[in-house]
């Protein structure tokens, strides 16, 4: 009886952040959070990466990249695949990218973006997906095109 009670709880916890407009929630490395609701209003870029993925090792140029790119036009964060906080940090502490970087502990996030490519690029202007898939090499143009 107490685990079904247990399992009520946490099922309207869980409707309530969504009714609320949170959906996924990532927890930030440094601390912070990122929710669908945040995507939702204004220009977002999400960069999607993994440390043990091959084209990862030079991620953070990417980033960087991608930032400068943006030139304050769009948010832009990083968003790292199903590793834990320990191992990104780890990767962090020799490779700083300059922006948040959140955990997608689940890989619910990119899941619900269908973000199949790591590392990988995700474009939103007020919630609306205008452009979604492998990390490019000319992240200018994708990016000058997108946010129009």
């Amino acid at each position: 009886m107490k685990r079904w009670i247990g399992l009520l709880v946490f099922t309207v916890l869980l409707c309530a952040g969504t009714a609320q407009g949170q959906g996924i929630v990532l927890e930030g490395v440094d601390g912070g959070r990122l929710s669908e609701g945040d995507l939702a209003r204004g220009n977002a870029v999400l960069v999607f990466w993994a440390s043990w993925s091959p084209r990862g090792r030079h991620i953070a140029e990417s980033v960087q990249a991608v930032t400068r790119s943006a030139g304050g036009r769009a948010s832009v964060s990083a968003v790292n695949y199903q590793e834990d906080a320990g191992t990104v940090q780890r990767f962090l502490a020799s490779s700083p990218f300059g922006v948040p970087v959140y955990l997608d502990v689940d890989g619910g996030l990119a899941k619900k973006y269908k973000m199949a490519n790591l590392p990988g690029l995700l474009v939103l202007k007020n919630g609306n997906v205008v452009y979604q898939g492998k990390l490019p090499d000319d992240v200018g143009q994708v990016l000058s095109d997108a946010l129009k």
